[in-house]
């Protein structure tokens, strides 16, 4: 396989796992295919791209679940990212809310809440900022990058990240 097209699938991977922490090949192949309709992007292809790319790079990683890997970043632990750019602040959960209600249509947040059974998600994408923002039970509905509309439970929200900004739920 071409070096470049090892970089296009390297970029590609990176922009998936910057949004959403992780990615499949398949993410990654669907991501090129809408993106380069020039060239012809083959699961396999891509597969063995990702495999070169992990071998080679100490900041990439995968779990295998024995059907597919999804391929991540290592955490900060575990390398020297540079975070001195990134902002963050605490706020009510009142105030998060009305930021997420401020956002433009294209403003990409990231939003991490609590499910009931303690189980954490982060979603990457849009908030529909629109008629159906929030019902009247407290759901704000999230269109996701990886898997369409979405509602998280609005007091069950415990961080965002919205302009290169984190803002925590400040509980006191």
């Amino acid at each position: 396989m071409k070096k470049s097209k090892i970089e296009l699938v390297k970029a590609a991977a990176l922009f998936l796992m910057n949004l959403g922490g992780r990615t499949t090949t398949l993410d990654v192949k669907n991501l090129l295919r809408e993106n380069d309709l020039n060239t012809k992007w083959r699961q396999k292809d891509c597969s063995n791209a990702m495999q070169i790319i992990e071998a080679e790079d100490d900041m990439i990683t995968y779990d295998d679940n024995g059907f597919f890997r999804e391929y991540y970043l290592k955490s900060e632990d575990d390398c020297d990212i540079d975070t001195s750019n990134f902002f963050e602040r605490k706020e009510t959960l009142t105030n998060i809310v009305e930021l997420l209600s401020l956002c433009d249509s294209d403003d990409l947040v990231e939003i991490t809440w609590n499910k009931k059974n303690g189980d954490i998600r982060i979603y990457d994408g849009f908030v529909n900022t629109g008629e159906e923002f929030s019902n009247l039970l407290g759901h704000i509905t999230f269109k996701t990058i990886a898997d369409g509309y979405k509602k998280v439970i609005s007091a069950n929200i415990t961080r965002i990240v919205l302009y290169d900004e984190e803002i925590i739920l400040n509980k006191k």
